[in-house]
């Protein structure tokens, strides 16, 4: 996230990010140039979508779990299956190139 809002502090956490959005706020009333507060106004809105984002996904994935019960925990196995998958196929893939790469 701070790559790319450009931070000084880093923020790991979504009370880093309620953190970020008011200290922006407080400058968008202070800033005078129409090209910073533009900026700001970017950068505000990004972790504002960021911070809705959480909310959403916590919310969203309550409602499943209620709906799918403990069936729905086998989904985070699945997707790590498929993960583990294609990582064995990414593997096989750079020791066939390196094998006959020639050097």
């Amino acid at each position: 996230m701070t790559k790319i809002s450009g931070s000084v502090v880093r923020t790991t956490h979504l009370t880093g990010l309620f953190t970020d959005l008011g200290i922006e706020f407080s400058q968008m009333i202070f800033y005078k140039k129409s090209s910073e507060r533009k900026l700001l106004r970017d950068t505000m809105g990004l972790k504002a979508i960021i911070i809705g984002g959480f909310f959403f996904d916590g919310i969203m994935w309550t409602f499943i779990f209620v709906w799918f019960d403990r069936k729905m925990l086998l989904l985070p196995i699945l997707i790590l299956l498929i993960a583990l998958y294609f990582d064995r196929i990414l593997l096989g893939y750079y020791r066939f190139r390196r094998k006959y790469s020639g050097t």
